[in-house]
C-alpha cells in the first residue's frame, strides 16, 4: 500500500447514518469510495456532507459483496477497510436488551428486526474481503448474556479470516468532548501478517465549557429549549452538574436525566433528548450537540430537533473514528 500521500486509502462504511465515521475517515486522509444506509433521513444528511459519494439505498439483507465491489469498481480482496456499526438498540445499556432480541421493534422512522445485523455485516466481509475491517457497537456487547453472543461473532471473524483486535474506548480521550464508551473490533485480513491493535488515549478529556466557549445562545433558541415539564423541572432543581436522576414512574416506565458539567465532557449523547445543560433548565442546542460530539459547526443535520437530536446520538464521533483509522492505516503501511 503507497503512503497517504500518494494514494488514498479506500473504504466502504455501511450503517453510515449522518456520517460521523466517513467524516472520522475523510479527516484521516482516507477515501470513501461508497456507504450504505437504510434511512431515508440519514441519507438526506450523508448526501448534503458528502456529495460525491454514492449511497446504497438498501437494507443489508438485500444487498450482496458483489454489488458493492461493481459500485466501487475493486475485486474482491482490493478494499483496504470495511467499516460498519450495526445498529445497537437489542444491546444497549440504556435498552430493554434480552427482551426485544428476535423481535421487531421501532428504529428510526422504520419498524424492524435488528439483533440480526451484526451477521449480515460478517457476510458482506466474507463476500467483499477487505485488507481491515472497523466494526463499532455499544459497550453493552460486552456485558451479560450479550457477552456470548460477541463471542459467536469474534469466532465467526476469525474463522473467515481475520486476526481481531477487541476494546472498549471512550471518546473523551480522542479529542472529543464527550464521555462515550464504544465497542470498537478491528481486524486484519490473516494473509497480510499484520496484528491489529487499538489506538492507545492520548488527550486530555474536553471539558463541557472547553467545547461549547465560541458558541452564543440566544433567548428566543433558550426558549424553545427549556423545560416546561412541572414533574422533569422538580427534579432538575435538584440535580447538580454532572449528576444524573433516575426514577421508575407508578406505571413502571423509566424517568432518567442527566445534567451535563462545566468542568467535564459531557455525559453519552443518546437517542433519547435527556441531556440538559450545566446552569440553565433546558436541553442543548444543535450546535453544542455537534460540538461535544466532535462534528463541525458546518456539517450539515437537518430535520426537526429531535431529529437531529436522533441523528447525532446515532453517529460516531468523527475525532473518535479518525485516531482509530490514523492507527489502523500505519499498520497496513508497516
Amino acid at each position: 500500500m503507497q503512503g497517504l500521500e500518494h494514494n488514498m486509502v479506500s473504504v466502504v462504511s455501511t450503517f453510515s447514518g449522518v456520517g460521523g465515521s466517513s467524516l472520522g475517515y475523510k479527516l484521516a486522509g482516507c477515501k470513501v469510495l461508497a456507504s450504505l444506509e437504510f434511512i431515508e433521513e440519514a441519507r438526506v444528511c450523508y448526501r448534503l456532507n458528502f456529495p460525491g459519494t454514492p449511497i446504497i439505498e438498501k437494507d443489508i439483507r438485500d444487498v450482496t459483496g458483489k454489488e458493492i465491489l461493481d459500485l466501487i469498481g475493486l475485486k474482491k480482496g482490493e478494499l483496504d477497510i470495511l467499516d460498519g456499526s450495526p445498529p445497537c438498540a437489542s444491546f444497549s445499556m440504556a435498552g430493554k436488551r434480552e427482551r426485544t432480541w428476535g423481535k421487531v421493534k421501532s428504529y428510526s422512522s422504520t419498524e424492524q428486526r435488528v439483533d440480526d445485523l451484526f451477521d449480515e455485516q460478517i457476510r458482506l466481509i466474507s463476500e467483499i474481503k477487505p485488507k481491515a475491517i472497523v466494526l463499532e457497537n455499544v459497550k453493552g456487547m460486552t456485558l451479560g448474556v450479550a457477552k456470548e453472543l460477541l463471542t459467536n461473532y469474534l469466532i465467526k471473524l476469525q474463522k473467515i479470516g481475520y486476526n481481531l483486535s477487541v476494546e472498549v474506548l471512550n471518546a473523551q480521550y480522542y479529542e472529543t468532548a464527550t464521555s462515550r464508551e464504544r465497542l470498537i473490533i478491528i481486524g486484519i485480513r490473516k494473509d497480510l501478517n499484520k496484528l491489529p491493535s487499538h489506538p492507545q488515549p492520548f488527550c486530555k478529556p474536553i471539558t463541557f465549557k472547553e467545547a461549547t466557549k465560541n458558541i452564543t445562545v440566544t433567548e428566543a433558541e433558550k426558549d424553545k429549549l427549556k423545560v416546561t415539564s412541572k414533574r422533569v423541572l422538580y427534579y432538575l432543581n435538584y440535580t447538580k452538574q454532572g449528576e444524573q436522576c433516575c426514577k421508575y414512574n407508578q406505571n413502571n416506565s423509566y424517568f432518567s436525566h442527566r445534567r451535563a458539567s462545566m468542568t467535564k465532557p459531557c455525559p453519552t449523547i443518546t437517542t433519547s433528548i435527556d441531556i440538559y445543560h450545566p446552569l440553565e433548565n433546558r436541553t442543548l442546542t444543535i450546535k453544542e450537540l455537534k460540538a461535544v460530539s466532535s462534528f463541525p459547526d458546518d456539517f450539515k443535520i437537518t430535520g426537526t430537533y429531535k431529529q437531529q437530536y436522533e441523528r447525532i446520538g446515532r453517529a460516531v464521533p468523527p475525532n473518535l473514528m479518525k485516531h482509530i483509522a490514523l492507527h489502523l492505516v500505519k499498520i497496513l503501511e508497516s
